[in-house]
Formats: C-alpha cells, sequence, structure tokens
C-alpha cells in the first residue's frame, strides 16, 4: 500500500513538470516560448515534442493529422510557418527557420485522369531536418525531404529529395550550389550542369 502511495505521489510530481506541460497534445518544458496566434491543430489526439528554449513564433501552424512532430532545442521557428504533419517530420537542434517556410508531408494524386483529382488517394512521407540547419523565408520543403547538418537554404527554394551535411540549397527545384571542403576547410561552388568554365 505504502509503495503504491509512493508512485502515484511520483507519478503527480512528474506531471506537475514543466517537462509536461501540453499545448493542445505538444509536450514541452516551460522554456520554450510561444508567441501570439500560434494555432496548433490536432486531429487525431497525437502527441508532440518540441525541445527545451525553443521559440515559436507569431502565426505559425502545427497540423498534427497522425504522424509524430519532433522540434529539437535551441530552435526558432518562424513567423507564418506551416508544418503539416501527415508523415513524420524530426526537425533537429539549433535549426533556424525564417518566416512563410511550409513543411508539406503528404501530396494529391493526379495518375488517373478520368477521376477528378480531389478524389484520388494522396500519399504522405516523412522530412527530416539535421542540427544546425538554417532555412530562409518562404522555402518549401516537401514530402520525401531529408536534410542534412547544418545546411542552408536560400529563400525561396523548394526542397524535395536527399541533401548531404554542410551544403547551400537553392533554386526552384532546389540544387547544391555550395558544399563545404574539409580538406581546404572552406565552402566551395559546385559547378552546376551545362556551365562551362570561365576564362
Amino acid at each position: 500500500m505504502v509503495l503504491l502511495q509512493m508512485l502515484r505521489n511520483w507519478k503527480a510530481r512528474i506531471l506537475r513538470s514543466p517537462y509536461f506541460k501540453k499545448r493542445n497534445g505538444i509536450v514541452c518544458d516551460k522554456t520554450v516560448r510561444w508567441e501570439e496566434a500560434v494555432r496548433v491543430l490536432n486531429r487525431t489526439g497525437q502527441t508532440a515534442t518540441v525541445g527545451e528554449y525553443t521559440r515559436i513564433h507569431r502565426g505559425a501552424k502545427i497540423v498534427l493529422h497522425g504522424a509524430d512532430l519532433t522540434i529539437g532545442k535551441h530552435c526558432m521557428i518562424g513567423e507564418n510557418n506551416r508544418i503539416n504533419v501527415f508523415a513524420p517530420v524530426q526537425i533537429g537542434d539549433n535549426v533556424i527557420t525564417a518566416d512563410g517556410v511550409s513543411f508539406i508531408t503528404n501530396t494529391h494524386n493526379y495518375q488517373d485522369i478520368h477521376r477528378p483529382i480531389v478524389v484520388q488517394a494522396g500519399s504522405q512521407h516523412p522530412i527530416s531536418v539535421g542540427d544546425g540547419c538554417w532555412i530562409g523565408v518562404n522555402a518549401v520543403l516537401l514530402d520525401g525531404t531529408t536534410l542534412g547538418k547544418n545546411c542552408v537554404v536560400a529563400a525561396g527554394a523548394v526542397e524535395k529529395g536527399q541533401y548531404p551535411d554542410f551544403c547551400v540549397l537553392a533554386g526552384v527545384p532546389a540544387r547544391i550550389i555550395k558544399q563545404y571542403d574539409p580538406s581546404s576547410e572552406s565552402w566551395v561552388r559546385v559547378k552546376q550542369k551545362g556551365e562551362h568554365e570561365k576564362t
């Protein structure tokens, strides 16, 4: 009986802990800053986690729709970001997203030309962002995208695919324009297909 009471007291203390603060299904500690007008739509009762000292700026919208969302420690999620969690979204530690960044894990199928797109099934694929990335204004990460560590994504870029650690991405669709070279300890411009050497 004493053991049962001890377990109840322990559970009550844990649930009162700042690490079990919830915001519509998102578990975070008291160091997480939620600015005004952040919306969390939890359509499936999903639980997500946000790491300590992360800041979610005003106007951000998070839609939990049956998959896991993890945002790491010391992140800055910019104003009016959109995170659609139809498939898992993993954002590492120390990630910065500028304003208007979108994480889109789902897409509509269109293959059957005899049926409207709206009635065709969709598909979902996870998105993963490595530690230390910086994602520029209005960039879009589409379903199935993986960014390695310390990547820089230019403003307005649209990413879909796998990108290695320590690269700079730009364009629609995004391509690697610079990559860190450990031998020279510098960022090296990546020659694009069809580009000629300047003389």
